[in-house]
């Protein structure tokens, strides 16, 4: 049973997250980071619809959005998503996309426990990553 737990993670555990991340998402709604809950059930649409995928030197892929006098990158795995040249609010919004499909999968088909916390862990830092990077960026909008 409880090595079960660690595995599958319990029904509070995936509650409790639940609960944080509808947090995180107000708070990134209120910061603007995406317009709003509807928003993240379009995430990988809109980055498909507006982006191209390429892959670097290094064979990894990123995604990049043109906009306007500039051109958006954000890395698409775990690789690449926080290095230099990938759009923290893309980040951000990526993550915040893979992370409502986990918590809205069913149990069956639903990650470990131990690659959600992993998951997670990358949630929280294009969190923080995003908010300084706002703070020292004129606004953008949220895609």
């Amino acid at each position: 049973s409880r090595e079960r737990a660690e595995v599958v993670g319990e029904r509070e555990d995936w509650a409790k997250y639940r609960a944080e991340f509808d947090t995180i998402v107000g708070e990134a709604i209120r910061d603007a980071m995406i317009p709003g809950r509807e928003a993240i059930d379009r995430i990988f649409k809109s980055l498909e619809n507006a982006g191209t995928p390429v892959l670097d030197e290094n064979g990894k892929a990123w995604m990049e959005i043109r906009e306007p006098g500039q051109v958006r990158r954000v890395g698409l795995n775990t690789g690449n998503i926080f290095t230099p040249g990938s759009d923290f609010t893309l980040s951000y919004q990526l993550m915040l996309g893979h992370i409502d499909r986990v918590l809205k999968s069913p149990n069956r088909s639903r990650e470990g426990m131990a690659e959600f916390k992993q998951d997670w862990a990358l949630l929280q830092q294009a969190r923080f990553r995003s908010i300084a990077s706002a703070a020292y960026s004129p606004a953008r909008p949220a895609h």
